[in-house]
């Protein structure tokens, strides 16, 4: 909000600040025998607007010592004396020679008002001394307001300087004749004047002549023609009046007296005319209704519209406003506007009370100047009713020399200040990002204070918001909140502006309102009542005698409770916007939530199988989810993926420490996912006893199990995003660890495994260790992952150990193929749906196909299918086999991602018992044929056994034996159904 004075303060503020005498005293001593008496005086002067002293300003006060005695000085001594709190000065001190009898000496002195002084009235005592008791003393009064003068900026809804809301033309001077032109016969030449406007013209020795104003009809020498629109006469001053309000829009010219063209001359030549037009004018506010107080109160987008080049406005409200409404509302907030005049209702000349308005008032001395000073089109303007009554306003808009006019209206309404959260109750692990997001009304900006007393922890925001229409989102790394971390690393918002935060920003909060931001009971806290230090030390947080300050308040990370949110407003409060005494409320409460923090858990964990890609290839969890499968058989080559439920780590990971302890924060791993070597700096480096591993069961030798690396090449690993990924699902307290099984890099201790290999996962918090429990190392900067003495899991008690544990196994690709005769032969039907079945451990969604070849056939044939493997592993599909011979030999090669994995014999029979009471319906799957010699693998070719090729023209096709429901990889509907219950419980768990 733009806080403005009004016109009359400032115009006296110029007037006070052209030059300040502020006093003039005389003190007097008498010298010791018979010295001659000395005496002298003080006077003080100043460029300075002492009436308008922001916060953070330094002026300058010369101050001029006369020695009104009988004797020569000693000494020149000027100092100042009794500084209010925050104000701080600069002694002239001694240096001038000490002036004789009536002559003087002048020193300057400076004053500085500190940024924290509020608003209000204020004064410093300036002492002289010229030595032998010659003393005086002198006060010098300032008022300190914080509201904007202005930047300079066209339309930035700042007050311009002063002399902007100072009329040009002064009270009383501005009287009925609106802004006459003055010209000559030779100004009305070719010149477009606007009806309303009254053109005084000099006709020079005409005094007392009769002269006619003519209007043309048309040009023209021989059939021009004109008709007198007034009979006119030149006064004793020589100058003839001409009034255009009732002139039709049309071509005119002065005749009548041997100075002047005579008619013909006029129409002959068509020349020495001038012009008279109508003039248009719009003005529309761009919005219906504004709030009188806050960010809601200005129309920033305030227009006029007209075809005149620039024109000076008069503006009225029908009475209800007065000229100081009227101009706080149209100049103050503009520094493309000026005040030309302003009318009251009671002197005779006009209904109501209105001001006239300009672009530039800077050399309009008169009326006749307004024409050429006025406002223009290209413009736009603010109007701010901050202070208007709330009711509805119609405001006329009229050419102060023209007949122009417009009307608008505007409802202003009372501010509504409100911050809305959404919910009342969130809850989060502690340890973890909690977050809360809020709208504002009326506003644009708040503060906000995060626990309180009883919490006993306490940080405060400064919040301004970038988009008033759109909701604000606050997220807070609770790991981090109340540690020496940046406000960067601690806090990530969305549509802010502006964020400060007392404990984790530089300087604390900066931006502080007109009352001090904390009070007891209506005393303010500290200097000018923004002292946050002292402010805890009343909560009974922190003991500041003891030197304690803001990032003392905690001994280990934020614990498991209830955390109040509390918006708090600032112009409708008097003393501080917090206030200590009932244990730090808001004394004007805009809306309020509570964070709960929870004790963190460790769930399940569930190993998933996905087919063969980079470890990074997703990082989205719904998409992550979609392509698993739960298994704990798990193809080597393809993805493994082991879900963790875990609470009371994710600000771990979003801070991401280094083993010093060192951040490297980054808030997008929420969504974007996370290094490896995140969780293995968290794991093995800054010993806060979080364990994550899968490891195989033995060892083999002097080396270390076989294990899934995290280690990255930050910590002189080799394991990269593509061998080992963690994509993170913070909201459902859950993240996945992602395996890429066919990468040597993914594992240390070995090599990616090529024969059966079991591993074992653990996830475990451990506070079991030393004597206590966990506490800052705070010797340490930053100390937020520094242990002191005892290295434990920080949310729980000395002695406890959370954990859970899982196992999947490793092992070649790998399918078991159903009906096998008791040579371990594949049999098929000699059908045009012959069906192969089987189950497979790759993983569901894998490109997986299966080609059947004759080696000993009655005629030749070689056929590919894809498969679709189901979540069971199964795969089932169908061949037309209808032209082959029972006894027929084959072979069966089954495909994972191009390369044969396993084969198998086959033959076939007369029939198989498939245990299906009827032959599928419909065939599915698709069927790839190949002429003589070619090879759909590896190269590799059979010979047919006759040198015939069968080929299918209609292709073999797969049934849907081995299908889902859906048909599409991933979970199948129970384990879907599981997991979406899962999240909802999780969710409502956490929001309450």
């Amino acid at each position: 909000m733009t806080q403005s004075t009004s016109y009359r303060e400032q115009g006296r503020a110029v007037f006070l600040s052209a030059i300040m005498v502020l006093s003039m005293v005389a003190a007097s001593a008498a010298f010791a025998g018979a010295a001659a008496a000395q005496e002298a005086s003080i006077s003080t002067s100043t460029d300075a607007n002492l009436d308008n002293v922001s916060p953070g300003d330094t002026f300058d006060i010369d101050v001029t010592v006369e020695n009104t005695g009988s004797s020569d000085a000693t000494v020149v001594d000027v100092r100042v004396q009794d500084e209010p709190s925050g104000v701080t000065a600069e002694d002239a001190g001694l240096g001038l020679d000490a002036p004789a009898p009536g002559e003087s000496a002048t020193k300057t002195v400076s004053v500085t008002v500190g940024d924290d002084v509020a608003s209000g009235d204020y004064s410093v005592d300036i002492f002289a001394d010229l030595g032998n008791e010659a003393t005086s003393t002198t006060p010098v009064e300032f008022t300190v307001s914080d509201s904007d003068t202005g930047d300079g900026d066209t339309g930035d809804g700042d007050t311009g300087d002063s002399s902007s809301v100072t009329p040009a033309i002064p009270d009383g001077e501005y009287d009925d004749d609106i802004a006459d032109v003055e010209a000559t016969p030779a100004d009305l030449d070719g010149t477009a004047y606007y009806q309303g406007q009254e053109l005084d013209v000099t006709l020079t020795g005409e005094a007392g002549s009769s002269v006619q104003l003519r209007n043309v009809q048309s040009f023209g020498a021989e059939d021009g023609n004109t008709q007198l629109s007034q009979q006119l006469t030149v006064n004793d001053n020589d100058v003839v009046n001409i009034d255009t309000e009732d002139l039709s829009s049309g071509d005119y010219f002065l005749t009548g007296v041997p100075s002047l063209p005579s008619t013909q001359d006029i129409l002959a030549r068509n020349d020495d005319t001038f012009s008279v037009n109508e003039q248009s004018l719009t003005a529309e506010f761009d919005v219906d209704d504004r709030t009188n107080d806050g960010v809601n109160s200005i129309d920033t987008d305030f227009e006029f519209d007209s075809n005149r080049g620039s024109y000076p406005i008069t503006i009225h409200a029908q009475g209800d406003l007065d000229t100081e409404d009227l101009t706080n509302i149209f100049v103050a907030p503009n520094d493309n506007v000026d005040l030309a005049y302003t009318r009251e209702d009671d002197d005779g000349e006009t209904d109501f009370d209105e001001i006239g308005i300009v672009r530039d008032n800077s050399g309009v001395t008169e009326q006749a100047d307004l024409a050429d000073a006025g406002i223009t089109d290209d413009d736009t303007y603010n109007a701010d009713f901050d202070g208007i009554d709330a009711e509805s306003y119609e405001f006329t808009f009229t050419g102060t020399d023209s007949t122009a006019v417009a009307t608008d209206s505007i409802e202003v309404t009372e501010a509504n200040e409100a911050v809305d959260f959404v919910g009342g109750v969130d809850q989060s692990a502690a340890g973890d990002i909690a977050e809360f997001n809020f709208t504002i009304e009326d506003t644009d900006d708040t503060y906000l204070q995060f626990g309180d007393e009883e919490s006993d922890f306490v940080d405060v925001m400064y919040v301004e918001v970038d988009d008033e229409d759109e909701p604000v989102n606050i997220e807070i790394n609770t790991r981090l909140l109340g540690t020496s971390a940046g406000v960067n690393d601690v806090y990530d918002t969305d549509n802010v502006d502006t964020f400060e935060s007392e404990v984790h920003s530089d300087n604390g909060v900066e931006t502080h309102p007109a009352v001090g931001l904390y009070d007891d009971d209506g005393t303010p806290i500290g200097d000018n009542g923004n002292d946050f230090t002292q402010y805890l030390d009343e909560l009974e947080i922190i003991d500041a005698s003891a030197g304690e300050g803001p990032t003392d308040q905690l001994i280990r990370p934020l614990q498991p409770t209830d955390y109040s949110v509390i918006a708090a407003g600032t112009t409708s409060v008097d003393d501080g916007v917090f206030d200590a005494d009932p244990g730090g409320e808001a004394n004007d409460e805009l809306g309020s939530k509570v964070l709960e923090l929870t004790q963190p858990e460790i769930g399940d964990i569930t190993v998933h199988k996905a087919p063969e890609e980079d470890a990074d290839d997703e990082d989205n969890v719904a998409d992550l989810v979609e392509k698993a499968t739960p298994s704990t058989d798990i193809a080597i080559d393809d993805q493994t993926i082991i879900q963790v439920e875990a609470t009371g780590i994710y600000g771990s990971m979003v801070a991401g420490p280094d083993g010093e302890g060192n951040l490297n924060t980054d808030f997008d791993r929420l969504e974007d996912g996370m290094s490896s070597n995140v969780l293995y700096n968290i794991d093995e480096e800054i010993d806060t006893q979080i364990t994550f591993e899968a490891e195989a069961g033995d060892a083999t030798g002097n080396q270390g199990a076989l294990e899934v690396a995290l280690q990255g090449q930050d910590n002189g690993g080799s394991v990269t995003d593509s061998d080992v990924f963690v994509v993170l699902d913070e909201e459902n307290g859950q993240f996945f660890v992602v395996v890429d099984t066919s990468s040597d890099d993914a594992f240390v201790n070995g090599d990616a495994p090529d024969e059966e290999t079991t591993f074992d996962v653990l996830m475990e918090y451990d506070a079991d260790n030393e004597d206590d429990r966990f506490e800052f190392a705070d010797s340490k900067d930053p100390y937020s992952f520094q242990g002191n003495s005892f290295q434990n899991y920080p949310y729980l008690q000395q002695g406890e150990t959370i954990s859970n544990s899982a196992n999947f196994e490793l092992s070649p690709r790998s399918i078991v193929f159903d009906n096998l005769n008791s040579d371990q032969v594949v049999e098929a039907a000699a059908s045009d749906s012959a069906e192969i079945s089987g189950s497979t451990n790759v993983a569901p969604g894998s490109d997986a196909t299966l080609r059947v070849a004759s080696t000993n056939a009655s005629s030749s044939f070689r056929i590919g299918n894809d498969l679709n493997v189901t979540e069971d592993g199964s795969v089932t599909t169908t061949f037309d086999l209808s032209d082959q011979e029972v006894g027929d030999e084959f072979e069966l090669v089954y495909q994972v991602a191009g390369s044969s994995t396993d084969t198998a014999d086959g033959v076939i029979v007369e029939s198989v018992d498939t245990g299906e009471d009827e032959p599928a319906d419909e065939d599915e799957g698709t069927n790839e044929t190949a002429d003589d010699g070619e090879d759909m693998d590896d190269g590799e070719s059979e010979p047919a056994d006759d040198g015939e090729t069968n080929e299918s023209t209609d292709g073999g096709s797969a049934d849907d034996g081995g299908s889902t429901d859906d048909g599409t990889p991933g979970f199948g509907a129970v384990v879907a159904l599981v997991a979406l219950i899962g999240a909802a419980l999780l969710a409502v768990r956490r929001q309450n």
